[in-house]
């Protein structure tokens, strides 16, 4: 889910004292990888519509995007797709549950780390309502199908520069950058009981192996 809820973190080849420092001060990671990669651009002209599409991935990101689902809802399964944080699920086909669906945020709500937290998260990605908003006023996607969800997290792995590292292989500098839109990912501070890095970092391993032998 993003901005602040369900957190996760990386196993990364990065020296202990490093994490330990991202760890404390999630901000201080920002000055470590810069703003200035080529995929972060907020001009969604820039992105051509066919290289969103799941099918034109390769192995490492689709292995990238199964590795946010299971942080995020548990599963790479279909169901991940019609998923609500905390409870319940809700059909795609008819949008996002808590825009065209029509629910409100304070009616979904757990503790978490003794805070009452209340969300609208939702979809394989956790995307809030406010996210598909902006995704449909900028023509990013239509609609909230299965497709659209793989489509909208392909255009944020793009959006906020994590898509080259991931392909590259520096998957920890990727998971860093997304870090503080997908809180079960590492490099933020939003405290909801991340899992390890070495559970992570398994995650994706296993997806990739998938990936690559299709």
């Amino acid at each position: 889910m993003q901005a602040g809820l369900l957190c996760a973190i990386a196993f990364v080849a990065i020296a202990p004292e490093t994490i330990q420092q991202w760890v404390q001060n999630p901000s201080s990671v920002f000055n470590v990888f810069s703003a200035t990669d080529t995929d972060n651009t907020n001009d969604k002209n820039k992105i051509p519509a066919s290289g969103l599409a799941l099918e034109n991935q390769p192995p490492e990101i689709k292995a990238f995007l199964d590795t946010i689902a299971i942080a995020e809802v548990g599963t790479v399964g279909k169901e991940g797709y019609s998923t609500i944080v905390f409870r319940g699920t809700f059909d795609p086909a008819k949008g996002h549950p808590f825009f065209e669906g029509g629910r409100s945020p304070s009616s979904n709500c757990a503790p978490i780390n003794g805070k009452r937290v209340c969300s609208s998260a939702s979809g394989r990605y956790q995307f809030l309502d406010a996210r598909y908003r902006e995704l449909r006023q900028d023509g990013i996607i239509s609609n909230f199908s299965p497709r659209s969800q793989d489509v909208a997290a392909i255009y944020y792995l793009r959006k906020f520069g994590a898509y080259a590292l991931i392909v590259q292989g520096k998957i920890d500098e990727a998971f860093c950058k997304v870090g503080h839109f997908w809180a079960s990912l590492f490099c933020n501070d939003y405290n909801q009981n991340p899992k390890s890095a070495r559970q992570l970092r398994q995650i994706y391993n296993e997806r990739l192996q998938y990936w690559r032998s299709q």
